[in-house]
């Protein structure tokens, strides 16, 4: 039953696993796209206004979208509250080894978040951990808007897995507000080395029953 959950609001690295074991940490300074490059990868200009009556809907994703992945998760601010991601976000190799892992592996279950059809983000589920976990990341334009939170609500409309669980940093207050919109419950707490800020951190860990 595992496969069958959808979405969970944390990034544990390439591997599948948190990081326990203290390595070294270099600042990355990653080139933003210039408008050319945004322009062939489909990275929509999204206004307040748009995102706030914008139609959310779910696909397979396709190859045309890992582009679109990629960039959002070079964001500064995402890669910090993800906390558990690639030891080098930026490192292309390792995220087409990554996708290609994760999109050959039949346990995982991953859809592309569409908003008003254009590519927003990916959500997927695991049992990375045992039990059923669900996760997605989403780019900086559409966050503050609701986006996630009736993206999560329309996941569970037609999903029934539960005991359904999601792990985040105990500073990433709006993913907290998301899950608990959508009632998942505090159940515990954990901890691990967090890549993306060089030290080990605290985690939640949310419940849906």
């Amino acid at each position: 039953m595992c496969g069958q959950t959808f979405l969970y609001t944390d990034q544990h690295g390439f591997d599948g696993h948190k990081h326990k074991k203290s390595v070294e940490i270099r600042a990355i300074r990653v080139p933003r796209p210039t408008i050319s490059q945004r322009a062939r990868i489909n990275i929509p200009r999204m206004t307040k206004k748009n995102l706030k009556f914008s139609v959310i809907t779910l696909r397979d994703v396709e190859k045309s979208d890992l582009p679109i992945f990629f960039e959002n998760q070079l964001d500064p601010e995402a890669i910090y509250m993800a906390g558990f991601t690639a030891k080098d976000p930026a490192d292309r190799a390792a995220f087409d080894q990554h996708w290609t892992k994760v999109l050959a592996d039949e346990s995982i279950f991953i859809k592309t978040i569409l908003v008003s059809g254009e590519v927003a983000g990916s959500v997927l589920s695991h049992c990375w951990f045992g039990d059923p976990e669900v996760s997605y990341w989403i780019g900086k334009v559409y966050w503050g808007k609701g986006i996630a939170t009736r993206a999560l609500k329309l996941f569970l409309e037609g999903f029934s897995v539960r005991p359904l669980y999601a792990r985040i940093i105990i500073d990433n207050h709006a993913s907290k507000r998301v899950l608990e919109k959508c009632g998942f419950v505090a159940h515990g707490k954990d901890q691990g080395f967090a890549n993306a800020r060089g030290m080990e951190v605290e985690e939640y860990i949310f419940k849906l029953s």
